[in-house]
């Protein structure tokens, strides 16, 4: 660091020794996959942005980022390659091969450091698109509610929304004094999601007790709506909310996004079966776009879809058609979505059917609805099984699913999240740990989480 001009200018070797500190999020993280350039091994490797960061009141140290290359070793072949980055100090492998140096450009030109432009250069290199694979648990609190007041009939998604806001202040503080002390302790396994449960009078009087989640991320994207409302009880029976009838396709589609993030934290399985997702006679844009509003929010591990043959293909050509990307070769890099791949396809169904299965009962939204928006209208039901069995004979087994082909999702018992606990001032540090298999207890009973 020197002073010219009476300012403070800070050398490049200096911020090279910081530089990792100026990496603030995974936001900031580019994920990328490609092959290996002598055996086509996949390969994963990651490039990193930096950002100012502030070193005194009065201090900024600036940005720096710089082209250049890693090299790396292949784990299948033991051959060495190069691949062209940002950052290369910052850049590092992840998966099928190992980093054995980095050059800068300004530096290629130096005798000393040119033998390395005598490897291959990995060319087919791909981002990770987080479209495909960034689980989201995306809420509207606007609109029709699902949650309604069994009293009065209030707005419960509104009214409970607000009440969250007013007290994420609490909340977010909460988080950050568990996340600084998770970083520091080095804890094993992440947990699954983040819980907060609070109560609140419906404009009646009546109280009711909310249970709100959001996937758990270590970044400071936690505010209210980053959460999606999963169950409030002593609310009006979803089943007497979503009565037998006629609804636009619209409101179909803004309750089954409703359902989705209810059904993720207390169901183990969910199955979207439907003909169709999205109008064939769509705009490729959105086609795809409806497409990922769904598979976004679908955890691979307990979600599967089942739709008419031909309907893949669809969104496949449309994909490439919108991001100039041969979906094939995604698939090729292993960069598409697992949904995707896993999803089933038949020609001899017409059912629509969206629902959520478990040991201890299932839930299931059904009618004449495919996935797809407009304002016509189509017939649905809700309705509640408390016997596994009669739902398999009822929905799946005519459409020649049986328990075989569920995909058995018992709740590890490592699986856990976070609580919040409106009693114990949000600290999720005085509460037991809430392991997977007490979510049901806990938002359909209230009963809070026991010892380990």
């Amino acid at each position: 660091m020197e002073f010219i001009d009476g300012k403070l200018v800070f050398s490049k070797d200096y911020i090279r020794e910081i530089k990792h500190r100026m990496v603030e999020s995974d936001d900031d993280v580019k994920r990328s996959k490609g092959k290996c350039p002598s055996c086509a091994n996949l390969i994963i490797f990651s490039e990193a942005w930096t950002s100012p960061i502030q070193v005194t009141p009065l201090t900024i140290v600036p940005k720096l980022d710089e082209p250049g290359e890693i090299f790396g070793r292949c784990n299948n072949c033991d051959l060495s390659f190069r691949i062209q980055v940002t950052n290369p100090d910052l850049s590092d492998f992840t998966e099928g091969a190992t980093k054995e140096g980095f050059v800068y450009l300004e530096d290629l030109m130096t005798d000393a450091l040119n033998t390395g432009q005598n490897l291959p250069l990995m060319l087919k290199i791909l981002e990770c698109d987080r479209s495909l694979d960034n689980y989201t648990q995306e809420y509207n609190f606007d609109g029709t509610p699902l949650y309604e007041c069994a009293n009065c009939n209030g707005n419960l998604d509104r009214i409970g929304f607000e009440s969250l806001r007013k007290k994420m202040t609490r909340i977010h503080e909460r988080f950050d004094n568990y996340l600084n002390w998770s970083l520091k302790k080095g804890r094993g396994n992440k947990p699954e999601h983040a819980i907060v449960r609070i109560e609140f009078s419906c404009n009646c009087g009546k109280i009711h007790t909310a249970f709100f989640s959001k996937q758990y991320f270590e970044n400071i994207d936690f505010d209210e709506h980053s959460f999606s409302l999963c169950q409030v009880i002593n609310a009006k029976p979803i089943s007497r909310k979503i009565r037998p009838g006629v609804y636009s396709k619209d409101q179909i589609l803004a309750w089954i996004y409703k359902l989705i993030p209810r059904w993720m934290i207390l169901f183990d399985q969910v199955y979207i079966i439907t003909p169709f997702i999205g109008h064939q006679w769509l705009k490729s844009d959105a086609l795809v776009s409806i497409w990922l509003d769904l598979i976004r929010r679908l955890d691979p591990e307990k979600s599967k879809i089942i739709t008419r043959h031909g309907q893949l293909t669809n969104f496949q050509n449309s994909y490439t058609k919108v991001h100039n990307i041969d979906y094939k070769t995604l698939t090729e890099l292993e960069l598409g979505s697992r949904i995707i791949s896993e999803t089933k396809q038949d020609r001899k169904f017409h059912a629509k059917i969206y629902c959520a299965i478990s040991q201890s009962g299932c839930e299931v939204f059904s009618g004449s609805a495919n996935f797809v928006h407009g304002p016509s209208q189509e017939v649905m039901h809700f309705n509640e099984f408390d016997n596994i069995n009669e739902f398999y004979e009822s929905f799946l087994n005519p459409l020649g699913l049986n328990e075989s082909d569920i995909k058995t999702n018992i709740q590890s018992k490592s699986k856990y999240s976070l609580l919040f606990h409106e009693k114990y001032d949000f600290d999720p540090m005085r509460t037991n740990m809430l392991f997977a298999s007490c979510y049901r207890d806990l938002m359909f009973n209230d009963i809070e989480p026991g010892g380990v």
